[in-house]
């Protein structure tokens, strides 16, 4: 079809279409990433002072609430603190932990897999 004024052509859209790439459509909704900063009311022996440790721990299932996590935690001892960052299908926890002697024993081989209730977790000291 040519413009009668200028001798250009005109091109038509077909109906229907819109102005979407197919990298528009490819994209997913990305959940917003949060953090949280937990307190747990934890007294510590004197005693096991030295116990104590700030761990990462990787590999945590998102869809693990808060205190289902901190009930596992109870299995490696007494949890003080802890920071949960949620990212797609995973958390990352920083903990401080008073540990437990066979926990800290493993800890301390550097044993970087362990196991969180049924599931096995990556876990590294902080610094």
């Amino acid at each position: 079809m040519q413009n009668a004024n200028n001798d250009q052509p005109i091109l038509s859209q077909p109906s229907g279409s819109s102005n979407t790439t197919p990298k528009d459509k490819k994209k997913k909704k990305v959940p917003e990433k949060s953090v949280e900063k937990i307190f747990v009311d934890t007294n510590i022996p004197d005693e096991k002072f030295n116990n104590i440790r700030d761990i990462f721990v990787y590999d945590v299932p998102s869809s693990w609430s808060h205190n289902k996590i901190l009930a596992e935690l109870k299995a490696w001892g007494d949890p003080i603190s802890m920071t949960v960052k949620k990212q797609r299908k995973y958390q990352t926890l920083q903990i401080k932990i008073c540990l437990s002697t066979f926990t800290l024993a493993s800890f301390e081989q550097g044993i970087w897999q362990y196991s969180l209730g049924d599931i096995s977790i990556r876990w590294f000291p902080e610094n």
